[in-house]
C-alpha cells in the first residue's frame, strides 16, 4: 500500500516538487513501513525513515530505523 501528500516539499537535489511518500508491506512475518520522499521533476527519490513492526511472546515490538544519508555523515562530520 502506498500513500502520497504534496505538503510543497522541495527537492533537494533540483528544487523542483517533492512528494513524501508512505509505503507498507509485509516481510519476513512483520510489517514494514517506509517513510520517502520523491521528486517528480528529475525522480530522485530518498527513504527517510522505516519501521518494522512484528510480534513476540510479550507483545508487539517495533524497531525504527533513521537512514542516514553521504550528506548527513558529511554535516555531522565537519
Amino acid at each position: 500500500m502506498i500513500w502520497k501528500h504534496d505538503n510543497g516539499m522541495k527537492c533537494p537535489r533540483c528544487d523542483g516538487k517533492a512528494t513524501v511518500m508512505v509505503e507498507k508491506y509485509a516481510a519476513d512475518g512483520s510489517a514494514v513501513v517506509r517513510y520517502l520522499i520523491k521528486c517528480s521533476s528529475c525522480g530522485y527519490r530518498r527513504t527517510l525513515q522505516e519501521l518494522t513492526i512484528s510480534r513476540s511472546d510479550t507483545g508487539l515490538k517495533v524497531k525504527i530505523t533513521p537512514i542516514e544519508h553521504s550528506e548527513q555523515k558529511i554535516m555531522r562530520g565537519m
